[in-house]
């Protein structure tokens, strides 16, 4: 339910609000031990009845149209263009979660997230044992970006 709302607060971000298409979105939630990142990504923490942690990463060409886009055009020197790219990533993420925080469980009451954090030089992360790790790939004009979740299993309740 989180993840179907991720996406589609992204994909409603992407075309509405920055005037991008979306090609395709696949959602992979079988058993994933690593995650891939893309060039730019930004990780949220959501904490709650159900803490999970949110990492949004975008292709470098995506994130420089969206950039653009964020920036109206404005030319951005050469020696910015890492501090824009990290804002621009962080704000997305901040916006997307924020967004789909109506679709949390309980209509995310009860919800805090952290401010976004983003990750520029790691290629991966590695799930811990029992994370459950479902991941959406974005497919849109200018590139593409993955949305995932990691969450800890949910407790069986003892009777």
């Amino acid at each position: 339910m989180i993840q179907e709302a991720l996406v589609a607060q992204c994909r409603l971000f992407l075309e509405e609000d920055m005037n991008t298409s979306v090609k395709t979105v696949t959602t992979t939630d079988a058993e994933i031990p690593k995650l891939m990142l893309k060039s730019y990504t930004s990780m949220i923490a959501v904490g709650g009845p159900n803490p999970l942690v949110i990492l949004i990463s975008f292709d470098t060409s995506l994130l420089d149209h969206l950039a653009e886009l964020f920036l109206d055009g404005a030319a951005v020197e050469h020696h910015e263009r890492e501090a824009v790219r990290d804002s621009v990533c962080g704000e997305i993420s901040n916006t997307v979660v924020g967004l789909a925080l109506h679709s949390f469980p309980n209509r995310g009451k009860g919800v805090s997230i952290t401010p976004p954090i983003t990750i520029n030089d790691a290629s991966s992360i590695a799930k811990f044992r029992t994370a459950k790790l479902t991941t959406s790939k974005i497919a849109a004009d200018f590139g593409s970006l993955s949305i995932s979740v990691i969450a800890s299993p949910t407790p069986k309740k003892e009777l």
